[in-house]
Parts: structure tokens; C-alpha cells; sequence
């Protein structure tokens, strides 16, 4: 075989291989994506409360998954006593909604609004949010914190997420596309343990943990 002849062979292959791709059907691909994820913290679980509390570390998380906070809005807050707060008798309840850009490789950019739900006493902190209406692309989507005492009155974190996700893909992409939607969850949640990691962690040792109110 000459040169020249295998030139215009692999030029060949190329362009067939250009018109398999473009010709190829675009299918439906319907995955759903669930994890549950825990850790724990060498700080003691009220500090690492207050820290999430104050810091409003709902922002951050949702920036390392690739997305941004829009609006963040509370209703129907209540704050409950049946004695000293000193002695930890005080149990907070609330609702909110948050409104969230997400900007995916896969599914592009899309807005979606979440319920959040929070239930906070002395010894115990529970956050969760449900898809309040779907997407395009994102069908169902639900989330949970759960800060408890762990070993050692450690922080003690359980999350879980669970994420249904309607698209398209290829012929040939079609399970590369869907195995990156059923390990998202997965990736999600260990990407939450290392933002709260980090905002503990820099938070952990000051005597006022002041409200972030939006900053940066």
C-alpha cells in the first residue's frame, strides 16, 4: 500500500466515521441519581451548628455543584421555649424557598426552585429541600442535612440526595451520558462534606461568628 493510498484511506475512515455521528438517532436518556453520605467532624456539634447557622452555608454548597443561589426567602419561621435558653429548651421550625441557576455540561443552564424545610434544636439540625415545580431537564430532586452528636459530642453529618434527570444523547454517547447522571449524587455529596469541611474549618476558632448577609 502506497503512501499517498493510506492517506486517503484514513481521510476516508474519518469523514465515514463524521457521518456515522451525525446520522446517528438522538435518544431519550431518563436516569435517576441517589447517594447517602456520612462524616464527622473533630468539633463539637453546637459549634459546627452555629457555624451553619451563621454563615448561611446553604450558598456555598450550592456553588461547588456548579450552580448559583439567586433568592433565598424565609417564611412561616417559628421559635418555640419552654424555659431557660440556657439550659437548651428552644426548638426552631421554618420554611423558605430558594430559587437556583444550574449550569450543567449535560443539561445545560436552566433555572429550578427548591422547598426548604428546617428543623433546629440544641442537639440536633435537619435542612431538606424538594423541587418545588420540574425542569426541562431536572425531574425530580430532594436533599437532606441531618447534624447530630456523634462520637465524642463530635459534629456528625448524614446527607442523602436523590436527583432524576430527563435528556438526550447519541447512539455512542448514550452511556457515557448516563453513567455521569447516576454518579452524581455520589459526587454531590462528597463535595458537600469538603465545603462544610473548609467553612468549619475557617470558622471553628473565632469567638463571633458574624451572619455572612450575602457576601462573598
Amino acid at each position: 500500500m502506497k503512501p499517498p493510498f493510506r492517506k486517503f484511506l484514513l481521510a476516508g475512515l474519518i469523514i465515514l466515521a463524521a457521518v456515522v455521528l451525525l446520522l446517528a438517532p438522538i435518544l431519550p436518556v431518563d436516569a435517576t441519581s441517589q447517594a447517602d453520605h456520612r462524616f464527622q467532624l473533630d468539633v463539637a456539634m453546637p459549634r459546627a451548628r452555629k457555624i451553619l447557622v451563621r454563615t448561611n452555608a446553604v450558598k456555598k454548597i450550592v456553588a461547588m455543584a456548579d450552580a448559583t443561589l439567586l433568592d433565598q426567602q424565609w417564611q412561616n419561621m417559628a421559635f418555640e421555649s419552654t424555659g431557660s435558653l440556657l439550659k437548651g429548651n428552644w426548638h426552631v421550625t421554618g420554611e423558605g424557598r430558594l430559587s437556583i441557576d444550574v449550569n450543567d455540561d449535560y443539561l445545560g443552564k436552566q433555572s429550578i426552585q427548591l422547598n426548604q424545610t428546617v428543623d433546629i434544636k440544641p442537639d440536633r439540625l435537619i435542612s431538606s429541600n424538594e423541587l418545588l415545580e420540574p425542569s426541562k431537564s431536572i425531574r425530580e430532586y430532594s436533599s437532606s442535612l441531618e447534624l447530630t452528636p456523634g462520637a465524642d459530642e463530635n459534629a456528625e453529618f448524614d446527607l442523602s440526595l436523590k436527583i432524576r434527570v430527563r435528556t438526550t444523547a447519541g447512539l455512542i454517547t448514550r452511556g457515557i451520558v448516563q453513567r455521569e447522571i447516576e454518579a452524581a449524587a455520589v459526587k454531590s455529596l462528597n463535595q458537600q462534606e469538603k465545603v462544610i469541611r473548609e467553612l468549619v474549618a475557617q470558622q471553628r476558632d473565632k469567638l463571633l461568628i458574624i451572619p455572612d448577609f450575602g457576601r462573598e
